[in-house]
């Protein structure tokens, strides 16, 4: 027949034990439970450590990724922005013009359907379509915006050269944009006339 006791040590009734080995015993067993408890609290604690170092490591990337999917956001609207630009540009039925007027800078674009309209201050680019004549904001967060005409041997070229504001995280390169359209024939004839 078994018999346990309290400190979770087991012995056959036969065996006979004094109350002074049950108290050692039962000392022992205590004192290891006490031992595993400690390592157990530096496990905990170690673990913390390694879990909150985890922790700052994902939240840096996670803060980098959302900083690079915002420049990327940013680049993809210069993007668009230059390549309707290029197109109005090429499509252009009649010779550019540009003029400054109180802070902003405006070129004209004439199409068959009426002219199209850029301007840029205060950081904003702007876009008027020939159907519309209410401004529609295409680009935030531009340091500079300049257009630039020069006339080549055969062909009149049109740059536009697009800075933007640098994020918060300095980049390695700073956001330069230029875009280069060429005008169509009838207006190079008429831009080296001006000339």
């Amino acid at each position: 027949m078994k018999i346990r006791a309290q400190s979770g040590l087991s012995w056959t009734s036969q065996e006979k034990r004094t109350g002074s080995e049950d108290a050692i015993k039962w000392r022992q067993n205590f004192r290891d439970a006490g031992v595993m408890l400690v390592e157990c609290m530096i496990y905990i604690s170690i673990l913390m450590v390694v879990m909150t170092l985890a922790y700052s490591l994902f939240y840096r990337a996670f803060e980098k990724n959302r900083d690079l999917q915002r420049n990327v956001n940013d680049i993809l609207k210069v993007l668009q922005a230059g390549e309707r630009w290029r197109s109005e540009l090429r499509r252009a039925s009649g010779p550019l013009s540009t003029q400054t007027n109180q802070g902003y800078d405006y070129i004209f674009i004439p199409q068959t359907n009426g002219i199209i309209t850029y301007a840029f201050a205060r950081g904003f680019v702007w876009r008027a379509a020939p159907e519309n004549t209410n401004y529609n904001r295409i680009l935030y967060g531009v340091k500079t915006s300049k257009i630039i005409l020069e006339a080549r041997h055969y062909v009149t070229a049109c740059h536009w050269e697009l800075e933007l504001e640098k994020p918060q995280n300095a980049a390695r390169l700073p956001p330069l944009f230029t875009f280069t359209a060429v005008l169509p024939n009838h207006l190079h004839e008429t831009a080296s006339e001006n000339k």
